[in-house]
């Protein structure tokens, strides 16, 4: 009995040790968490002040362009890198099939817009069908997604003239996209051609470019 009495200062001093070691750790994560905000936050603002720049390469000026930080959702299988819930009240005027884009290019498209949200696909994306063509060699076909990589899909007869690494840009041909978007280089595998995109996977700014009709 003498004992227990005896230590049970010491037990409470160990308790309260422990309980301020327990703060000292959370006020270290909390603050970390913060850091990491901030500095992530910093790199957006760079990335779009950088795009920004970018717009004049891309010879963009002309078009209206909304900015936005998307958030990123993977479904299963290959229907990689859906933009779901963005909403409207901060993209007025976005319509159906608006190109999307990063400060490298073509990033994706809107394909659906229901009451206050919108969704955009990644050029990854199974569903994606982008309308492109060959700069050098001037051969037009589609570039689509597989979920992993990007395929060029082209005219039989047009394969002997493709050029290894050219640039792939959009053609505008259907209306779906507008052209002259840089979309990637052209990578030749076996008897097959894919693309390498411009973009960068899941940048922290796009810009949707506001209305694909304007001239």
């Amino acid at each position: 009995p003498l004992i227990k009495v005896t230590s049970l200062p010491l037990n409470a001093i160990g308790l309260l040790q422990k309980k301020e070691s327990l703060e000292n750790q959370k006020i270290e994560i909390e603050q970390s968490f913060l850091n990491l905000q901030m500095e992530k936050a910093n790199i957006a603002n760079l990335e779009l002040s950088n795009f920004k720049q970018a717009i004049n390469f891309l010879k963009l000026e002309k078009f209206s362009l909304i900015f936005f930080s998307p958030k990123y959702y993977s479904s299963t299988g290959l229907l990689t890198d859906v933009i779901f819930n963005v909403k409207t009240q901060e993209l007025q005027g976005v319509k159906l099939n608006a190109a999307v884009i990063s400060s490298g290019g073509l990033y994706g498209r809107v394909t659906s817009i229901n009451k206050n949200n919108i969704s955009i696909i990644s050029i990854f994306n199974l569903n994606s069908r982008i309308p492109v063509y060959t700069k050098s060699s001037n051969i037009y076909g589609l570039a689509s997604g597989s979920g992993f990589e990007i395929y060029f899909t082209y005219p039989n007869d047009t394969f002997a003239n493709l050029i290894d690494g050219e640039e792939v840009w959009t053609s505008g041909e259907n209306g779906l996209i507008i052209s002259e978007i840089p979309f990637g280089t052209l990578k030749k595998i076996d008897n097959k051609y894919t693309i390498i995109p411009f973009v960068k996977t899941r940048p922290l700014v796009l810009g949707i470019i506001n209305d694909k009709n304007d001239k």
